[in-house]
């Protein structure tokens, strides 16, 4: 599994922690001090699954690259995340043991799998990735406005991190008062390549709150 994509992936997991900070209902975006404290503890963020659609597009919307769709699956001491775009498919798992976390990703092939698992400095424990990002988040509950055609919250002009470039809109929707989905839309710059100019997408959903499972398969641990 690639670290850059293990670190990408729990990004977009932070940003939809971050959201919840801010943000409780549908008809009524209000929420108290101790309301955001409760959605920022992280050790309540256990049996999830967030789903992320990625593409880059033109200004009229038509597609300039296959989507990529990374899946992360998480629990308290478990998690397993994935990659696919176009004909290529990469997962790994994320197991405690003895405090520590290890990676485990397969060294065999799809049909003769060989799970190993080790540890290192780039293995950390994911909610506290999660945490750290959350903290430095830019969503702002004064900027946001109610779609109602649309049905969901609109933000605009939006840094995300201290790190990262503002991006363009940020959109929220939810269900019953629970956050299920996130958009996410760069701001357009020119693509010489494509000949016209691009922006960055992004589609997160969240589901399966409460419910998810991670079944770690068995591994062998190598240095």
């Amino acid at each position: 599994m690639k670290t850059r994509r293990s670190i990408s992936l729990f990004l977009c997991l932070a940003m939809l922690t971050a959201c919840l900070v801010f943000f409780t209902g549908c008809d009524k975006p209000k929420v108290e001090e101790e309301a955001w404290k409760a959605a920022l503890d992280i050790s309540k963020w256990n049996n999830l699954t967030v789903t992320v659609t990625e593409k880059t597009v033109k200004e009229d919307g038509s597609a300039v690259n296959k989507e990529s769709v990374s899946t992360l699956k998480i629990e308290a001491t478990k998690a397993y995340q994935s990659y696919a775009e176009g004909e290529e498919f990469e997962e790994g798992y994320y197991d405690k043991k003895d405090d520590q976390w290890v990676m485990v990703y397969n060294a065999g092939t799809k049909d003769t799998p060989r799970w190993v698992g080790y540890v290192s400095e780039y293995v950390s424990d994911p909610h506290k990735s999660i945490e750290e990002f959350a903290a430095a988040s830019g969503l702002n509950f004064s900027d946001a406005q109610y779609d109602k055609k649309a049905k969901c919250y609109v933000l605009h002009n939006v840094k995300l991190s201290d790190d990262e470039e503002a991006v363009e809109t940020v959109n929220l929707f939810f269900e019953d008062g629970t956050l299920v989905k996130m958009e996410v839309f760069n701001k357009l710059k020119d693509n010489a390549t494509v000949g016209a100019k691009t922006r960055d997408t992004m589609v997160i959903v969240f589901s399966d709150r409460g419910t998810t499972t991670v079944t770690v398969p068995a591994y062998t641990m190598i240095d």
